[in-house]
């Protein structure tokens, strides 16, 4: 539970990109006074990756490619 925001700030967040266009949102995040520990926090964006900088759906899109490229790449060695 929260009191109200604290401050708010922009950032840009690296996004599924639309054909060879690289896209960044510009989102306003707020930090906001907790209730129940008093501590300001930054509020949670739930469609936002662990990692602050991406959304949730590059970090899937990402990490997809990485292990479709190690599969092809086991596919390729040949036998020791």
């Amino acid at each position: 539970m929260h009191r109200g925001w604290y401050d708010r700030k922009l950032k840009l967040v690296r996004d599924l990109s639309c054909g060879d266009v690289l896209v960044y949102l510009e989102i306003e995040y707020r930090r906001v006074d907790c209730k129940v520990c008093g501590k300001v926090i930054t509020e949670e964006l739930e469609w936002l990756a662990s990692n602050p900088l991406y959304t949730k759906r590059f970090a899937v899109y990402v990490g997809k490619r990485c292990r479709d490229a190690v599969g092809r790449e086991r596919g390729q060695r040949t036998p020791s």
